[in-house]
């Protein structure tokens, strides 16, 4: 069968476009003619991708696919790609492109599967955009959540059970690694700094607890169009614990090397980073957006409401000052992991294409 996953842009470093460079791999490895259209942006990856796996940008010198290049010549590349490259099933990473794949491939006998990568609440602030969504599931082959609590709103919204279904990401790190020893004094966040994010959240939250703990640092790990301002933030606040440490390629090491894991989004599909952090035993403290970190935290850290910063700040002080606590915790990583297995989440995704 061929599989071409769409994708806006191959070149960025985020968990969507990590997953996408992982599962294109196992299922070229399980005998699949795989591809991936990248809508704009550069075709090559900074992720690890098999030979087989061939690869292209269809506007390369296009970096947003937000600036104009015209919603009919976006269309019409699309399909031209698709058909040429005979595509028997294209999955569309992240449901909002199905704005672009639907008029390409209408009328076309190519399956079409949307893979949500956030939630189905996320931007639906705008009415158009919450109509758009409904109008895009209603052609739409297979819909793929990241998580059950998002299933059953897709569910909610009377779209047909057999359309919709829940294929976890899977654990990256190995989780038979020895585990962090949990005994620097860092707590860590990585993610894009973007509004989503809620990095300047956290930096707030950081503000009293710098107030009050005089050892521990906050490695924020990443890059993204609020990187000067959180720079800005940190020193407004007189925050000397507070590392920005960019875009990096050690996650795992720099994971090892912290004892907490923070996390402040505003929304989540299923953050691939707590799962990381699990995996190496790290404990976690996160507010419990909408979908994602309540299937991932359970007795291995705390979920707090969204919005209550006292609450959070208070867990977390009570992780970093409580040794025993935060041991406890890290060993209870392991549990959590058993649902994120890649080998079964692979024939999953098999299933699915062959149903």
């Amino acid at each position: 069968m061929k599989i071409s996953f769409i994708i806006s842009s191959l070149s960025n470093t985020g968990g969507t476009e990590r997953m996408t460079c992982l599962m294109a791999n196992e299922l070229e490895f399980h005998g699949y003619d795989v591809s991936i259209i990248s809508l704009t942006g550069s075709a090559n990856s900074a992720f690890e991708l098999n030979r087989k796996v061939s690869c292209l940008s269809l506007f390369p010198n296009v970096q947003n696919i937000r600036q104009t290049i015209g919603f009919r010549k976006i269309v019409k590349s699309l399909r031209n790609e698709v058909v040429k490259q005979r595509s028997e099933c294209v999955i569309i990473v992240d449901i909002g492109l199905s704005v672009f794949t639907i008029p390409a491939l209408i009328g076309k006998n190519i399956r079409m599967i949307g893979w949500e990568h956030f939630n189905y609440n996320s931007n639906l602030h705008k009415k158009w955009r919450k109509y758009l969504k409904r109008f895009s599931l209603f052609f739409l082959d297979d819909v793929v959540t990241l998580t059950e609590s998002d299933k059953k709103v897709y569910l909610s919204k009377k779209f047909r059970k057999s359309k919709i279904t829940c294929i976890h990401n899977p654990v990256i790190i190995n989780p038979v690694q020895a585990k962090a020893k949990l005994d620097n004094k860092i707590a860590i966040s990585i993610g894009r700094l973007t509004y989503q994010k809620g990095f300047d959240i956290l930096i707030d939250i950081w503000s009293e607890i710098e107030s009050r703990d005089d050892n521990w640092q906050l490695w924020i790990v990443g890059d993204g169009e609020l990187y000067h301002q959180l720079r800005l933030n940190i020193e407004e606040n007189g925050l000397t614990r507070v590392k920005l440490l960019g875009e990096r390629q050690d996650i795992e090491k720099l994971l090892y090397s912290s004892s907490l894991y923070l996390m402040t989004s505003r929304f989540e599909g299923l953050p691939m980073v707590l799962l990381e952090a699990a995996s190496v035993g790290v404990p976690i403290v996160s507010f419990d957006c909408e979908t994602g970190p309540s299937e991932i935290v359970k007795d291995n850290g705390y979920l707090i409401p969204m919005g209550n910063r006292q609450q959070f700040i208070n867990k977390t002080l009570e992780i970093m000052n409580n040794d025993a606590e935060r041991l406890r915790l890290g060993m209870n990583s392991s549990g959590v992991l058993s649902n994120f297995n890649k080998d079964e989440i692979v024939m999953s995704w098999i299933s699915l294409l062959n149903k």
